[in-house]
């Protein structure tokens, strides 16, 4: 068997956006069953009883911290999958620090470029009557979160292969 080289997905490569995909899918499926019950139980309680907003919000947020817990060793078992299917070679050491801090710096990045986007034409289309260019600026943000969307499966992708670049000894920045 050849051994490839183990060099970190460029971040506005098509092949980050596949390892974003992989990554994301696999995370989605394994923490659904924590941050869909919390969001569920949320939704029955407001149903339920308006009044019960302060707890339906304790139960989404407990929902979504046991997710994030639960997400921890998953990170690093899809890495470790990853690593052994794109590079032959198994990854010994956690990857789940490196993965969140990256991914977290760029939805940072992205946020903020994004929702300045959205800002300025929802703020401009509130200027204008009712015109083909007021429509075109209230569809915006529909353009902007699939933008969103890409640019997080990316930033997953590269930074899953930047972190199994490292550890496997590759070039990894």
């Amino acid at each position: 068997m050849v051994e490839r080289s183990v060099e970190p997905l460029n971040f506005f490569a098509h092949a980050a956006l596949g390892a974003g995909w992989y990554f994301c899918w696999r995370m989605t499926v394994y923490t659904l069953p924590f941050w869909g019950g919390g969001l569920l139980i949320a939704a029955g309680l407001v149903y339920l009883n308006p009044e019960l907003v302060p707890f339906a919000a304790l139960a989404g947020g407990l929902g979504m911290v046991g997710a994030f817990v639960a997400s921890l060793p998953l990170t690093n078992r899809i890495a470790r999958a990853w690593a052994l299917a794109r590079f032959g070679r198994r990854l010994e050491r956690g990857v789940w620090w490196g993965i969140f801090w990256r991914v977290l710096l760029v939805s940072l990045v992205a946020g903020a470029i994004f929702g300045a986007a959205q800002l300025a034409a929802a703020l401009y289309a509130a200027t204008l009557e009712w015109s083909p260019t007021q429509m075109f600026f209230h569809m915006i943000p529909y353009a902007v979160a699939i933008a969103n969307v890409v640019v997080m499966l990316r930033a997953y992708g590269w930074a899953m292969s930047t972190m199994v670049a490292r550890r496997l000894g590759g070039v990894g920045r």
